[in-house]
């Protein structure tokens, strides 16, 4: 079970058009497909499928609860939350945000037997409390299970679900682990690519990156080192914008289609990163040192993201 760290203070985001406005764009993409959704309302009977590996303690949790969710599901895909409206919406945008992700990378899972909550507050506090999350902590995974915690500030963010579907999806590709710096970074970074994607035009969505002062840079080695979320706020904040950083840079330098390769040799093949890209990819030191200080100053420097 992977539980997430709060990221909010390495993103701040600003868009022209409303989350609402987002939120129809996924619609108007969805007109043209045919969608069968059941809505399961509160006090009556639920059934629907679990992954098969989830832990019998969340498994319970759900049967217990599901009677007071409205559910909306289709096929092994299912969204639950207190409000009919919202709840279509995040089976919607799931549903586009899985449908890109996939034609990017085939080499994810061709399905997955996911189970997406917005828990309130007091379901919040209660999974905090019994599974051992940290408190700051918007949102954890477990095999088939997305639990994303409500909060207005974190909801205004337009990559919100679209990261934490990429974290499922790497759960679900790579079962045994994956590095944590892979793992954030790939969720940081094509989180927004698939916002970008998804909204075609229809939204412009513009990123303000601040610069980080407080803090020098991971050396690229050091940083796919880190095993554990760090503690310090600045050093936390360091570590989720350079993983993105070293993602970004790496898609320019390889490209998309390469970059689901290195993604699969990166897990499966664990070492530092230079010596992967040395050894595995056939880089230069030069290259690699040089990717390192593009993915610093990048971080050093305030930056704005179309």
């Amino acid at each position: 079970m992977r539980g997430g760290h709060a990221p909010g203070h390495n993103f701040s985001a600003m868009n022209r058009n409303s989350v609402p406005g987002w939120a129809g764009c996924f619609r108007r993409w969805l007109a043209v497909v045919a969608v069968s959704v059941v809505i399961a309302c509160s006090h009556q009977s639920v059934d629907f499928p679990l992954h098969p590996n989830l832990p019998e303690n969340l498994r319970s949790f759900l049967l217990r609860h599901a009677n007071t969710w409205e559910m909306a599901g289709d096929g092994s895909l299912i969204a639950a939350g207190e409000g009919p409206d919202a709840t279509i919406n995040t089976l919607e945008e799931a549903r586009l945000v899985l449908s890109f992700y996939r034609e990017w990378f085939p080499e994810a899972p061709p399905s997955i037997t996911l189970f997406i909550l917005h828990a309130s507050e007091p379901e919040w506090r209660q999974l905090v409390a019994k599974e051992g999350l940290r408190p700051d902590g918007i949102a954890f995974h477990a095999p088939g299970l997305l639990v994303i915690k409500e909060d207005v500030d974190q909801n205004l963010r337009p990559d919100r679900l679209p990261h934490e579907l990429i974290h499922a999806i790497l759960s679900e590709q790579f079962p045994e682990s994956i590095p944590l710096w892979l793992d954030e970074g790939w969720a940081g970074f094509y989180g927004w690519e698939l916002v970008r994607a998804a909204s075609d035009g229809s939204a412009n969505w513009t990123r303000r990156r601040p610069a980080i002062e407080e803090i020098l840079p991971y050396g690229l080695d050091e940083l796919s080192a880190i095993t554990t979320y760090p503690e310090h706020p600045e050093a936390a904040r360091m570590f989720y914008r350079e993983s993105e950083e070293v993602i970004r840079a790496l898609e320019e330098e390889l490209g998309r289609t390469a970059m689901g390769r290195f993604l699969d040799m990166a897990v499966r093949q664990p070492m530092p990163l230079s010596r992967l890209l040395i050894e595995r990819w056939g880089w230069h030191e030069q290259k690699v040192r040089a990717l390192e200080w593009r993915v610093q100053q990048r971080c050093r420097m305030p930056r704005i993201l179309r």
